[in-house]
């Protein structure tokens, strides 16, 4: 039996990808999961590619650090991506300003995951708060979104035009060239 057949509740939707909430397994307690899926009928070829890539990355990542892809799936005839469920994604938790030390453990969490997966040679490319999902209970944050990630390379790079940069240009960071 596959996940279509358990109720679900929609985290979050966007032009992309639905994230849903569920349960992966008929078992009795059994942990619940993410389900990823193309928001659209006819999802594009770019949208199903991420969708493959973040599963690639499944042996890569780490799980104190990232939501690794359990399984890939079919869901109400979608091509779909079974995830771990370690917490709720920080755009819905925040909807306003935050207190001090809950910013603080969230700041140091995900600098936490970012710093793992810059060790073990991955760039995530689309940090934004979809993408951090944070346990309130433990304080634990971990980054999900690996689509557009990419291993480092070792050596300079000369910049990509405009037109192939990745990520969510709201949340890309700016810097200056200095020469």
């Amino acid at each position: 039996m596959g996940p279509s057949q358990f109720p679900t509740k929609i985290l979050r939707e966007d032009e992309k990808f639905i994230l849903d909430h569920g349960k992966h397994s008929i078992q009795p307690g059994s942990a619940s999961t993410l389900l990823l899926t193309p928001s659209s009928s006819r999802p594009s070829l770019e949208t199903l590619k991420k969708l493959e890539h973040e599963y690639s990355l499944r042996n890569e990542l780490d799980f104190a650090r990232a939501v690794r892809p359990l399984v890939v799936t079919e869901h109400l005839g979608h091509t779909a991506i079974v995830l771990e469920d370690p917490g709720e994604p920080l755009d819905g938790l925040l909807p306003g300003p935050v207190e001090l030390t809950s910013f603080l453990r969230i700041a140091v969490g995900l600098a936490t995951a970012l710093s793992g997966l810059h060790k073990k040679g991955l760039i995530h490319k689309d940090v934004k708060p979809t993408n951090v999902l944070f346990d309130a209970a433990t304080g634990e944050v971990r980054l999900m979104g690996f689509g557009m990630a990419s291993r480092l390379r070792r050596g300079r790079r000369t910049p990509e035009p405009p037109e192939f940069i990745a990520g969510t240009l709201r949340y890309m960071p700016l810097s200056k060239r200095v020469e």
